[in-house]
């Protein structure tokens, strides 16, 4: 994939790429850890967010909704589904 491609992609998502734009200028490790430092935060807001599905993923069985069609509603594979009603 071209390196335009890349930063076009990293800065739609909103990683900081203006500094990588000309070879030569910016600090890439820099940019590498900033960009390892974002991801960090969305994983663990996305973690934050997620800490309340599990038990919201329990409800369908009890209620006779297959694991197949919660899987379909929710996007999630059937492995996933059944992982989480397991636990």
């Amino acid at each position: 994939m071209p390196v335009r491609r890349v930063l076009a992609i990293l800065e739609a998502a909103g990683y900081p790429v203006p500094a990588l734009r000309e070879p030569g200028t910016g600090d890439y490790p820099a940019f590498v850890e900033h960009v390892r430092d974002l991801v960090r935060r969305d994983l663990a807001e996305y973690g934050i967010q997620a800490r309340g599905c599990d038990r919201l993923l329990a409800r369908p069985t009890s209620v006779g909704i297959a694991e197949r069609e919660a899987a379909r509603l929710t996007g999630l594979s059937r492995n996933t589904v059944r992982e989480v009603i397991r636990t």
